[in-house]
């Protein structure tokens, strides 16, 4: 058998913790995709990471945090010694709701 999510609004969170068992209790569900773009990796000599793109559409600082070391856990187990990362917060629709960048800037240890 098969288990299926789509993001979005169709409580796939609430699937997972309740049908499954499969997210701990306290974790968050993302998601950590690696690109090997050629010009990247030409010039940089690496894979580049990027988490949650769309998971999650406004986290909060605590789960910003979780989601930064998933992907950092992740880069490492590709064999990257010492990651880097940059905190990025956008949304597919403009809101004047969402406070996504100042967490970001917070995460960082940014003020």
């Amino acid at each position: 058998m098969a288990i299926v999510l789509k993001t979005g609004n169709c409580g796939a969170l609430l699937l997972l913790e309740e049908a499954t068992g499969l997210l701990p209790a306290g974790r968050v569900l993302s998601h950590v995709r690696v690109f090997e773009l050629p010009a990247h990796v030409a010039r940089h000599g690496k894979l580049l990471f990027a988490a949650d793109v769309a998971i999650i559409p406004e986290p909060d600082l605590p789960t910003k945090v979780q989601i930064l070391e998933y992907c950092l856990a992740a880069a490492r187990s590709f064999g990257v010694a010492a990651p880097r990362a940059a905190l990025l917060a956008a949304a597919s629709l403009p809101s004047s709701s969402y406070t996504s960048g100042k967490s970001c800037s917070a995460a960082a240890g940014s003020p």
